[in-house]
């Protein structure tokens, strides 16, 4: 079964890189759910999980979480030929969410996630014994796949719709939401279209060392999560480049997932209305789990060379970000848009 197979590739890549340079790996099938008759059980065929624990600062810690869900489809006489989408398109944003949203500090995550993987968009074929191209194939592979796993990713992300936390009381005490607020209606601006400029302007350095002093002493260790979801299928997989058409380890292609990314919006730190997708197969998911994995550890450097100033100043500008979203998206209806013009996007 190509389930089978699915996980003895992901059990290789677990005993080759599981307890190295600190990092924890694991895979296993997922069942998750609420189990009533509403919502029933549900599964996700494979999952990678990516974890690491380090040490920013003498106040940062980071529960650096990848995870990498996978969603296996074996269709007999199936194989995917990549279209390549126009010049210059944009490539799609893996979810990510974690404690330094808002702030600077996010600017060092790398953007890079498989960028070595080619963007295109799937067709699924028929083809008799590999050589006959008979149809397109009917059912919506690339679809179904990404509604179930964006389905588990929802899931897997519930926590991070948090009430009011410590540190956005503390934001409340020092009367920093007030001015703010007190700016936009002097001004008349939208407050997504002015909060960074406000908060690179009047969160001072000292006010930063007043808010840590607020929060407390002490190292805390906050997550940091990022999600790649996969869609492995059975059969070969080709790139279209003309005028040729040649075998590839596998792709990103965008995908419009119904009610993505819904209230997450909110949350998460980058992400694009069309949600990404990887489509491989056996051969090349070896390849897709040592680029994550690759990009685990290049991130975690370069999270680790930040300005210590850059450190010193996250908390507070995390802070004041998660308590103007909340004020401002008490009654919004735009949880339920689907746009590339989006304002969560923008910012």
């Amino acid at each position: 079964m190509l389930e089978t197979q699915t996980a003895d590739v992901c059990s290789r890549f677990v005993r080759a890189t599981d307890h190295k340079e600190g990092i924890s790996v694991s895979t296993e099938s997922v069942t998750y759910g609420r189990d009533t008759e509403e919502s029933p059980l549900r599964q996700i065929d494979q999952r990678v999980k990516i974890y690491k624990e380090f040490i920013l600062d003498e106040r940062t810690g980071v529960q650096w979480i990848l995870s990498i869900p996978a969603e296996v489809k074996y269709r007999k006489d199936v194989e995917v030929f990549g279209i390549n989408y126009p010049q210059k398109s944009y490539r799609p944003q893996m979810p990510t969410t974690g404690f330094l949203h808002g702030s600077q500090l996010s600017k060092s995550l790398l953007w890079t996630l498989l960028d070595e993987v080619p963007l295109a968009q799937p067709v699924f074929l028929d083809i008799t014994n590999g050589a006959t191209p008979k149809k397109v194939h009917e059912e919506s592979l690339a679809y179904n796949a990404a509604g179930a796993l964006y389905d588990f990713i929802r899931f897997d992300l519930q926590g991070e719709e948090e009430v009011a936390s410590y540190e956005e009381k503390i934001i409340s005490d020092m009367r920093l939401l007030q001015r703010f607020e007190k700016h936009l209606r002097n001004k008349h601006y939208a407050w997504w279209s002015v909060i960074y400029p406000w908060m690179n302007e009047n969160l001072t350095n000292v006010l930063a060392k007043e808010f840590n002093r607020r929060v407390g002493g002490g190292r805390v260790y906050y997550g940091l999560n990022v999600h790649v979801p996969v869609l492995i299928v059975n059969g070969p997989v080709w790139r279209y480049r003309p005028p040729a058409i040649e075998p590839c380890g596998g792709f990103l292609t965008r995908v419009r997932v119904p009610h993505w990314p819904g209230i997450l919006r909110r949350f998460l730190i980058r992400y694009t209305a069309e949600a990404p997708l990887v489509i491989t197969n056996m051969n090349g998911l070896p390849k897709i789990l040592r680029l994550c994995l690759k990009w685990f550890r290049e991130t975690e450097k370069t999270m680790k060379q930040v300005d210590k100033q850059i450190l010193a100043r996250w908390p507070i500008e995390a802070a004041f970000y998660r308590a103007v979203i909340a004020k401002h998206s008490q009654d919004d209806p735009g949880d339920r848009l689907q746009s590339d013009l989006d304002i969560f996007d923008w910012l």
